[in-house]
């Protein structure tokens, strides 16, 4: 995904989905994660259909979908 490979945190853009379809996205954060690769979390569209999609740079260079690791922002309740 280029635009998270090259956008910093708060950047907005458009996208070209695999469907063909353009959609609005926002990269929201960009964090080292606990295995120590680069990671990206992009927002995708807008209102309702807004979703997040967890991107890592991968060992080839590329980057690659990630399954996020914790839901609702990652606070720990007690």
């Amino acid at each position: 995904m280029a635009f998270a490979a090259q956008a910093q945190p708060g950047a907005e853009s458009r996208i070209l989905l695999a469907s063909g379809q353009s959609t609005p996205a926002r990269l929201a954060r960009s964090y080292n994660a606990a295995s120590g690769r680069e990671c990206r979390e992009v927002v995708l569209g807008t209102g309702a259909a807004q979703r997040s999609q967890l991107v890592c740079k991968a060992e080839h260079g590329g980057w690659v979908a990630a399954r996020p690791l914790l839901r609702g922002g990652g606070t720990s309740r007690p």
